[in-house]
């Protein structure tokens, strides 16, 4: 075996190692004048991407990252064996060439045993090292002609895999769709914020135990400069990502506090929700922020939501726990969002500076039909109750669902059953509408 190629320089001209004719080295455009070299169309491709492979490369010592990548090129090659050239495309990242389409059975058969291969590397076994790495594949039965459009289509699959655990995926036409869906909608949030696209819903919670309306949860809504309204989940997890999150969070809770005021203001017990990103959480300025805003539209802490989602919390928990302890000792209070879809350990109740739990919707809606999901419920109800929390449950549907969890002991329902979210104006015709058919309003 040669020395490790230098795997780092995406400015290189594709070069042969001269003691091996499968090994090669180059950024892209190498990459691209090889498969024109090599292949006559069609064939297959296949491009490996190790995740946080730069990390890697500032943390490690010199001589163990090399040990590291001379036994990735070995085991690629062995896995290969002579039937395919192997290329080292960038720090991290590697391409296979086959000269023969391979049907999709042997593909994944391939991609299979390379993953197990990278994964059980015997330096990452003997040092506590993991690596986890990607692939996307295309081949020649697809249809795909050209070698620029091949490389763009497996680092397409590899970008857009939907089915991320099984750690590859293989070039479909719809994922270029998908991709070009998220590039327009990260161009239009940007600045959407400041031309008044987003919108605030209300959704009403029900008080079990005084069968009245004495919360509502402040869910956002986006519509696209074209006026369409964009579901949550396709915007809401790449605001997740940017920098604006933070903005967004403040400005959802100051408006919400607006619109809300003179509501909030008839009854100290009435309780505003708010969602807050992780990201936020972790911004050093945001408890300082959130009590100036606090303080400028004169509101009660005790009325104040913040739901964390039990994931997310627990990502960065030192930094979570730290600002959500400061913001408990404002008077706000602190709620767990969709209890039960994350860690859920005991570990995670006693660390939590927590005042509600919310339990997801997935097991709420299956309580009347599931013994198990009954079960769970209840448990989570009573050991909330025992630590000195409330419950809210989520997704409620069916008025049978609400009488049960009244029976059950639950303080809050939240779902359709209770009421859809809604704009501000339709919240409180809501509110009149319902106290006329005799659901008591406070």
């Amino acid at each position: 075996m040669s020395p490790t190629p230098d795997i780092a320089g995406n400015d290189r001209t594709l070069q042969a190692d001269p003691s091996h004719d499968r090994l090669y080295f180059g950024g892209i455009t190498g990459l691209v004048d090889c498969i024109v070299n090599m292949s006559s169309l069609p064939g297959t491709f296949l491009v490996i991407e190790i995740e946080r492979y730069s990390e890697l490369a500032i943390v490690l010592d010199e001589g163990f990252l090399a040990r590291v990548e001379n036994e990735l090129w070995q085991l690629l090659d062995a896995q290969v064996d002579g039937r395919a050239s192997v290329f080292g495309i960038d720090a991290g990242e590697f391409g296979i060439l086959w000269t023969r389409a391979l049907p999709r059975s042997e593909c994944e058969a391939v991609a299979r045993g390379l993953l197990n291969g990278l994964r059980g590397m015997s330096l990452c076994r003997h040092s506590g090292l993991q690596l986890t790495p990607r692939i996307g594949i295309v081949t020649g039965w697809q249809g795909i002609a050209r070698p620029q459009e091949w490389v763009h289509c497996a680092y397409l699959a590899l970008k857009t895999n939907q089915r991320p655990f099984a750690g590859f995926a293989l070039y479909q036409p719809e994922m270029a769709d998908g991709l070009t869906r998220k590039w327009e909608l990260r161009r239009d949030l940007a600045g959407a914020l400041d031309r008044r696209e987003f919108v605030l819903h209300y959704q009403p919670r029900l008080d079990l135990k005084r069968d009245s309306c004495t919360g509502v949860e402040a869910l956002i809504r986006w519509k696209d400069p074209r006026g369409a309204l964009v579901s949550p989940d396709e915007f809401m997890p790449l605001l997740e990502n940017s920098g604006v999150i933070v903005e967004l969070t403040l400005w959802v809770l100051n408006q919400s506090a607006v619109e809300l005021s003179e509501w909030l203001e008839q009854d100290p017990d009435r309780v505003l929700a708010i969602n807050v990103s992780p990201r936020a959480l972790l911004d050093p300025l945001f408890v300082t922020l959130v009590t100036e805003l606090i303080q400028q539209e004169n509101l009660d802490p005790s009325q104040l939501m913040l739901e964390v989602t039990e994931g997310s919390a627990w990502e960065h928990r030192s930094s979570t726990l730290d600002s959500l302890g400061q913001l408990r000792g404002l008077g706000v209070g602190v709620s767990i969002d969709d209890f039960g879809t994350g860690h859920s350990t005991l570990e995670y109740l006693r660390l939590m500076p927590a005042d509600e739990v919310k339990i997801d919707r997935s097991f709420t809606q299956n309580m009347l039909t599931s013994a198990t999901d009954h079960l769970l419920v209840q448990q989570v109800i009573d050991l909330s109750h025992q630590l000195g929390m409330t419950v809210v449950a989520e997704g409620t549907e069916s008025d049978a669902q609400v009488e049960e969890l009244r029976r059950m002991g639950c303080d809050f329902a939240q779902g359709y059953s209770v009421a859809r979210p809604m704009q501000q104006r339709d919240l409180m015709s809501w509110k009149l509408s319902t106290s006329a058919e005799g659901v008591p309003q406070t």
